[in-house]
């Protein structure tokens, strides 16, 4: 990371991070950027790879900081904390369905009765699982009739947590979540990548554990999260197939149904106005990015259990909501006395279909 250019230049720069034993490179390179204007872009660019190894390789709390992360993380019996190889964890957490509508007020519509009777052995989506994602419901909500023909265990609800915006080059996902529907539970796997040099890792995790999908449901996730996914599996010379699968971005059928009731049709909104609750203790998206950021650097290293919290509330509550708009086009009489939708919202939604 030592690095010498002449007088014009880096040199020097090894002595005065040496000179006191102290970590000065912010101001060495403030120093540098003021004598040489030539050398600014290439110093900008390299701003985050100094902070790494000035700071992170001269602290051995950092790692211990940070691997603290995973005892902050594996707190319940209903979570575990696995280690893959090159640097990423995998997180699965399994949310019982009851559990989740009496602890935040999530509302999972079962279209249909459950069968008492039947044997999981014989159907494996014999319970509320069963009734809770109706592919045919949704593809009927979503306009998609491609869902309908996927069995329930393949539809993934995705949800991403970045670095920075999407038109910006070097935004890379950090973690990426995953819900799935299982009989009696909810299940959210959270892949998550401890720094930068672990993001070919990561799109690996994601690629194998994308084989099995047949349909990928996101909130918003056609504009940000799946073009985002696809630039980053190019870059690492992988298959973009893997998100080239039917897709229903469950904001827009939202905004079909809602956006003339409630206006805003954002996630927190949708949980408020329709779901009806409001997270508590919630880490802003905006200052997500600086989290992981600190994290790096071994600095507040717990907040980033607050962001996988965010990650898993926001995949929990678009299933929620795709599920609610998939009551609402299975009966939409009964979605007007439940409250989902008011008659001249359904009026608009059977309008346009």
């Amino acid at each position: 990371m030592i690095c010498r250019e002449g007088a014009g230049g880096f040199a020097g720069w090894d002595e005065s991070l040496k000179s006191d034993g102290s970590d000065n490179s912010d101001k060495v390179i403030c120093a540098i950027m003021k004598s040489d204007p030539r050398t600014t872009k290439i110093l900008r660019r390299m701003r985050g790879r100094v902070f790494r190894a000035s700071k992170l390789l001269d602290r051995p709390d950092t790692p211990w900081r940070r691997r603290r992360l995973l005892d902050l993380l594996d707190a319940g019996s209903d979570r575990t904390v696995a280690t893959e190889a090159g640097g990423v964890l995998h997180l699965t957490l399994r949310v019982p369905y009851g559990a989740a509508e009496a602890a935040c007020g999530l509302q999972f519509p079962r279209c249909g009765r459950r069968d008492k009777q039947a044997d999981p052995a014989v159907n494996p989506f014999a319970g509320w699982g069963a009734t809770v994602c109706q592919p045919r419901v949704m593809a009927k909500a979503a306009r998609r009739p491609s869902l309908g023909r996927i069995r329930p265990h393949r539809i993934v609800v995705l949800d991403t947590e970045t670095t920075g915006l999407l038109d910006e080059p070097e935004t890379v996902p950090f973690l990426v979540g995953l819900g799935f529907f299982e009989p009696e539970h909810f299940v959210v796997e959270q892949f998550f990548m401890e720094d930068f040099e672990a993001e070919p890792a990561l799109m690996k995790s994601l690629a194998r554990r994308m084989r099995t999908v047949g349909a990928i449901l996101t909130y918003n996730g056609g504009s940000f999260d799946l073009p985002l996914l696809r630039r980053r599996f190019t870059l690492q010379r992988l298959s973009a197939a893997a998100w080239e699968k039917t897709h229903w971005d469950v904001l827009l059928t939202a905004r079909r149904l809602w956006k003339g009731d409630i206006g805003s049709c954002s996630l927190t909104n949708v949980e408020r106005e329709v779901l009806g609750f409001r997270r508590e203790r919630d880490i802003p998206s905006d200052r997500i990015p600086q989290v992981y950021r600190d994290y790096l650097g071994g600095h507040r290293a717990g907040r980033l259990a607050a962001v996988f919290d965010h990650n898993a509330q926001d995949i929990l509550s678009t299933a929620a909501i795709a599920v609610t708009l998939g009551a609402v086009a299975c009966d939409p009489c009964a979605a007007l006395a439940d409250g989902l939708a008011s008659k001249a919202a359904l009026e608009r939604f059977a309008e346009r279909e």
